[in-house]
């Protein structure tokens, strides 16, 4: 073997060696998800406004192997519209979203209270009224990766989009 066919190989593993460690470490993707729920929420506002409907962000199976937040749209309007049916939205733009795994949501505050209390997460959501109106709501979000910190989160009513607080 020639000194340049020993350079080449140690050069190949010296450029390896940068990559691995990144693809291998553990990334906190909740700035990620945070984006992608802003586009998801202001998807539920516009098809809210365009249709008429109330509308609904909802946190499915948070404790089950599909973690997800979905628009879905009341089947029937007026005052009982929240107490009834609703389907999944199919409009253009993001209607569901995948929570990472790395990603928990560990509180939901609608107007002041937090419906995830006592570890219930199996019906949180959030309103988004026919004529876009959203409701007060304040998530808590942690993350798997070690070193990170709890983010709190709240809907900004103008802007239509999650904010740190």
């Amino acid at each position: 073997m020639s000194l340049i066919e020993v350079s080449l190989v140690v050069a190949v593993m010296g450029i390896m060696m940068m990559f691995i460690p990144r693809v291998m470490r553990k990334t906190d993707r909740r700035p990620e998800f945070i984006e992608q729920l802003n586009v998801l929420t202001r998807t539920a506002w516009i098809a809210a406004l365009e249709s008429g409907f109330l509308h609904r962000v909802k946190f499915d199976e948070l404790k089950g192997n599909d973690p997800r937040v979905v628009v879905q749209r009341a089947m029937q309007t007026g005052e009982r519209a929240a107490m009834g049916s609703f389907e999944d939205v199919s409009v253009p733009g993001v209607t569901r979203v995948s929570v990472p795994p790395s990603v928990q949501v560990v509180s939901l505050a609608i107007n002041g209270v937090d419906d995830a209390s006592g570890g219930d997460l199996k019906n949180l959501r959030f309103f988004v009224a026919p004529d876009g109106t959203m409701q007060d709501v304040q998530i808590g979000l942690i993350s798997t990766v070690p070193e990170s910190q709890p983010i709190r989160l709240t809907l900004d009513p103008l802007m239509r989009r999650f904010v740190y607080v």
